[in-house]
């Protein structure tokens, strides 16, 4: 074995390194080391960086056209408001995720597919938020932007959850 701190050559069987002092064992197993993202990820990066572009356009058509991030979100409709805060809520988890991807952080891998979860769950709920005060406005009709974004989320959340549909690039 070899020392952590120093990289003196050890006996197995060392508490403390004879070279440096420094503390064997337990406390000295290596952390797990920086992977960057696999062909997969990249994959489901992207579309969900798309789909948190989808935050700053997503507009209510069919006579009233509002930026969900407006401050108008909460003068037309409750519903939207809620979306609104989810969606502000889904951004700070993305901006997370995505600095752990990019920069080493020492975050483990499996935090990082949990907090890509939560993200994808409190995106859903804001999405939903905006399609039922849609609705509850009297019928007023979501825009195409709002389907187009719904395909990506379903896409994301397919690539994320099947890891088979795209092999891993070496």
């Amino acid at each position: 074995m070899f020392c952590p701190k120093c990289g003196t050559q050890l006996p197995d069987n060392a508490e403390f390194c004879a070279s440096c002092g420094a503390k064997l064992g337990a406390a000295a197993a290596p952390k797990e080391e920086f992977k960057h993202l696999t062909y997969r990820e990249k994959i489901v990066f992207i579309l969900a960086s798309v789909l948190a572009l989808f935050v700053f356009l997503s507009t209510i058509d069919a006579g009233l056209s509002m930026n969900l991030l407006a401050v108008e979100a909460f003068k037309v409709h409750a519903l939207f408001g809620v979306a609104k805060i989810f969606l502000m809520l889904a951004l700070g988890v993305y901006a997370f995720y995505a600095v752990s991807c990019i920069i080493d952080m020492g975050i483990p891998s499996a935090v990082k597919k949990i907090v890509m979860l939560v993200y994808l769950g409190i995106y859903c709920l804001g999405q939903l938020f905006v399609m039922i005060g849609a609705i509850a406005t009297r019928g007023v009709t979501l825009g195409a932007a709002w389907y187009i974004m719904l395909g990506v989320f379903a896409l994301t959340v397919v690539l994320f959850f099947i890891p088979k549909l795209i092999k891993d690039k070496k």
